[in-house]
């Protein structure tokens, strides 16, 4: 609970000081993704460029949808890459998949451990086996 606080206080206080040197108004046709391609920097992806972006607005979204621009309002977009930087290891979707991510790999390396065993009881069984048919 802690570390969820922290990261929230962390959010906002980048959402509160972050220096901004562009903004974007939603027109109609617009999407985050073509927004998104349009300002990211190299080295950037449009999917952490839009998260960034989403981040940075999240009042410019419909129901908090990344998907779901509202016409009309202003997007502010990171001035620097180091700003964009920021904001992705702070994102709360990056850190979703991070959690996620780490998640999986604790449970891949419990099967692995699992499928160890199992391998291990197999090769206890057959030189069992090989053992009792070699005494018949």
């Amino acid at each position: 609970m802690k570390n969820k606080l922290l990261l929230i206080s962390l959010i906002t206080l980048l959402n509160t000081t972050g220096s901004y040197a562009e903004s974007y108004q939603v027109k109609p046709g617009d999407n985050l993704s073509t927004i998104a391609t349009n300002y990211k920097y190299a080295g950037i992806t449009t999917e952490q460029m839009m998260n960034a972006i989403y981040s940075i607005n999240p009042s410019a979204f419909a129901s908090e949808n990344i998907n779901v621009l509202k016409l009309g309002v202003s997007l502010q977009i990171p001035e620097n890459n180091a700003e964009l930087q920021k904001l992705l290891i702070t994102s709360p979707r990056i850190r979703s998949k991070i959690n996620s991510t780490n998640k999986i790999s604790e449970e891949i390396a419990e099967i692995k451990k699992e499928i160890r065993a199992v391998m291990n009881d197999i090769a206890v069984s057959q030189k069992v086996l090989e053992k009792n048919i070699s005494n018949l």
